[in-house]
């Protein structure tokens, strides 16, 4: 039998499972979805084989003797058939010892009659009767025994007509009257009750059992009777076997597809140890035969597996590159989420006028959790010249004035050159300023960060900013002599 890694894991054949070398061994051909569901069909061994050069990592090369271990000798087992996966009864299972009845039951039930004139004769609108509470009236049960499906409605349907035919005469009884109807047709009656009379005179009781059969009788061939249990625990007789996928193997020399009858062994019931059980079910020089034929099989086009460039016969996986990166992106994805679980609990913390702000990292709107200012800083420009403060600014300007008459220009008056447009004052954020979320925001506040950087300070060891982000300072060039 073959199936595929994934199964052959759950049947226990090996412990060590991989997704990442699940998703690698891919799907069978023309198969979509899960490669856990889908994926290629191997050998018991196979699966094994792959599970041990796993195991072994990838500095490590071992040749098919190196390979027979329990994993290899287990799927050896299942693939010789000593060993295998079966559904079998749920061990434990018991009855209630209650009413065991296990025959036919026939259900007669008590009818309404339809309140339309219409529905009078269709089947289907004839309906069980209820009780003032709007509850089904609880039919008669008659237990016809142990019963052919064929005998059993046989036999159910001479009884339904007995009960039908009795309903038929209650209707009769009071509803019947002594109208000729013999000069009309169905179809002219003018009530419900008119109709129902017309009926009750005309039609035959096989007419009748037709008609009402439908909802006056139902047959089951498989009744097991009421449970003394009910609602408190699952019954064996009346609520059936349960079955459960177990481990068994033989002990015989041959395996258990050809002897069905034969005895057996849970796996899991064996006290000894399991080692041992496997190394006295099969020959360790017959497992080393069968990996030796399986290598083959997994240096395929279809199938590169196996990997054996270095020293002949010492093979290892051809899918490590592939797992370590699958490993990589795994832990930077417990990195990623672990941060963000702590950037959560830090978001909206404010300290010496920084303020966590956490990152959106939703479709293409990708932004880190950062520090951020609370009070916004602002420079003050003056044309071409920006200043950190107004008050300088406005000083620049008073200044500049003061040259005017020293200026030309396209439009002059007494003073000078006309430049008042040339002497506004614009106020302009300062871009940039925030720090990464591991900086340790107590040790600048956002206005020495900005000074830090207009004078050419020193920042902290290791302090996580750039100045060249706010500004660039270039060394002033020593002058020739």
């Amino acid at each position: 039998m073959k199936t595929s890694y994934y199964r052959w894991s759950q049947r226990g054949v090996f412990t060590n499972y991989d997704e990442t070398i699940c998703k690698r061994i891919g799907n069978q051909r023309g198969r979509w979805g899960s490669s856990r569901q889908s994926g290629k069909t191997m050998s018991a061994t196979t699966a094994a084989i792959i599970s041990t050069l796993h195991a072994a990592g990838p500095d490590l090369t071992l040749r098919a003797k190196d390979m027979v271990n329990d994993a290899t000798r287990r799927g050896y087992a299942h693939d010789t058939g000593k060993m295998g996966q079966y559904q079998r009864p749920l061990r434990g299972q018991t009855s209630c010892g209650e009413d065991e009845y296990d025959g036919a039951l026939l259900s007669l039930y008590s009818l309404q009659i339809p309140d339309n004139m219409e529905s009078l004769s269709n089947k289907y609108s004839w309906h069980i009767a209820v009780d003032e509470q709007g509850n089904t009236k609880e039919p008669k049960a008659i237990r016809l025994g142990k019963l052919e499906y064929r005998e059993a409605h046989t036999k159910g349907n001479i009884l339904g007509a007995e009960h039908v035919q009795e309903y038929v005469a209650e209707l009769k009884s009071e509803y019947m009257t002594d109208t000729d109807w013999s000069d009309k047709t169905l179809g002219e009656t003018t009530t419900r009750d008119e109709r129902l009379d017309w009926m009750l005179q005309n039609y035959s009781d096989s007419e009748w059992y037709g008609k009402l059969q439908y909802r006056a009788q139902s047959i089951s061939t498989v009744y097991k009777g009421e449970c003394a249990w009910a609602g408190e625990g699952r019954c064996l007789h009346h609520d059936g076997v349960i079955s459960e996928n177990v481990i068994q193997y033989t002990l015989c020399n041959y395996p258990m597809a050809y002897n069905p009858n034969r005895e057996r062994l849970y796996l899991d019931e064996y006290e000894g140890d399991e080692s041992e059980l496997l190394k006295s079910l099969v020959d360790d020089e017959d497992v080393l035969v069968h990996i030796k034929k399986q290598i083959p099989k997994m240096k395929t086009e279809s199938r590169y597996w196996l990997d054996s460039s270095g020293t002949r016969g010492h093979y290892t996986l051809t899918w490590w590159r592939y797992i370590q990166n699958e490993m990589n992106k795994q832990l930077k994805h417990e990195a990623d989420l672990a941060q963000l679980e702590q950037d959560k609990a830090r978001d909206g913390f404010e300290i010496n006028g920084w303020k966590f702000v956490l990152g959106n990292s939703k479709y293409s709107n990708v932004s880190p959790s950062m520090w951020y200012a609370i009070e916004p800083l602002y420079n003050y420009e003056v044309g071409a010249f920006v200043f950190r403060s107004k008050s300088a600014a406005e000083d620049f300007i008073k200044r500049t004035n003061g040259f005017r008459h020293m200026m030309v220009g396209r439009q002059m008056n007494k003073g000078g050159a006309v430049i008042d447009h040339l002497l506004t004052i614009k106020k302009s954020r300062v871009p940039n300023l925030s720090l990464s979320r591991d900086a340790d925001p107590t040790l600048l506040t956002p206005e020495q960060v900005v000074s830090t950087c207009y004078t050419n300070g020193t920042f902290p060891e290791d302090y996580p900013f750039s100045p060249t982000s706010i500004c660039r300072f270039i060394e002033a060039e020593p002058k020739e002599e």
